[in-house]
């Protein structure tokens, strides 16, 4: 369970899982007070009531009733949010925590209106820097700082893709990725923010659903870039059906039923009026499982 802070009272709290978890990292990086005070293993109350009284949210981990980890969100711009001090106690890694909060964290910066979280990591430190991949996080740069004896390096990760033709993102409660077409566009304003769809596909293993009531594809050469490209990919990368949002009188359906009939043999295709029918098809196979 995660929740979110709400008073100082439990700052001291998250002190001590921020300090005990980071403890480990400067012990492996020779990190010290003196020759590195501004690590996070040594941040001070003072500090923490400070990110507190400037409105960062901040989050606490429970495992049952015990907190075992911590991560805070520090807005950048309207865009943007870094994630901060994600920390898990030492006793409490390799269960799937450390994931479960950079979710959250994903969630929340969605909700907040962003489409990017980032992070500074100590570059040296390969291990983190892999596991962040894995998050489906993109290494951007790297940056040496006087004060620091280590290399910082930046990592980024696209919350959703907005334009002014489609808006993607991953329903985590569906395991879907969702694309939401605004109008109907062609050749590059259609296929970047399929390309983005394939990236969640392929981190999170999940099928696909497509809003396509206000806007969808409108040129041959796109109907055969999807046949060619875009299904192959997607079912490599573990998608299993496309689900199409359409309008009760099915305006697009011809279009759609062009592009079954080019890939039927390698996805299964399923048209439904809202996301809801997603939802209840997700329910009927997880009560199944446990049944």
């Amino acid at each position: 369970m995660i929740i979110q802070v709400e008073n100082k009272e439990q700052l001291n709290i998250c002190l001590e899982i921020i300090r005990s978890s980071f403890i480990t990292v400067a012990g492996e990086f020779g990190l010290t007070e003196n020759n590195c005070p501004s690590h996070t293993a040594f941040i001070t109350m003072d500090k923490l009531k400070m990110q507190f009284d400037d409105g960062r949210p901040m989050f606490l981990f429970y495992q049952g009733d015990i907190p075992v980890g911590y991560f805070s969100l520090a807005k950048c711009s309207d865009e943007e949010w870094e994630l901060n001090n994600l920390a898990v106690l030492p006793e409490y890694r390799h269960l799937g925590i450390g994931k479960a909060m950079v979710n959250y964290a994903v969630k929340m910066v969605k909700s907040y209106g962003g489409n990017k979280i980032s992070i500074g990591i100590i570059e040296e430190n390969t291990k983190l820097k892999n596991w962040y991949l894995k998050l489906g996080f993109t290494h951007i740069s790297t940056r040496k700082f006087k004060h620091l004896p280590f290399t910082v390096g930046f990592m980024e990760k696209k919350v959703m893709y907005n334009s002014e033709f489609c808006e993607v993102h991953y329903e985590e409660e569906y395991n879907v990725v969702f694309v939401k077409w605004k109008k109907f566009c062609s050749f590059e304003n259609y296929r970047e923010p399929l390309y983005y769809a394939l990236e969640i596909i392929k981190e999170h293993k999940c099928n696909y659903v497509a809003d396509t009531r206000t806007g969808f594809e409108n040129h041959p050469d796109d109907t055969t870039w999807v046949a060619e490209v875009f299904m192959p990919a997607a079912v490599e990368y573990g998608c299993k059906i496309i689900y199409f949002i359409i309008d009760e009188n099915n305006s697009l359906k011809e279009e759609l039923e062009g592009q079954e009939s080019d890939s039927s043999d390698k996805i299964e295709f399923r048209y439904i009026y809202n996301l809801d029918e997603v939802k209840n098809e997700v329910e009927k196979i997880r009560n199944a499982h446990t049944d």
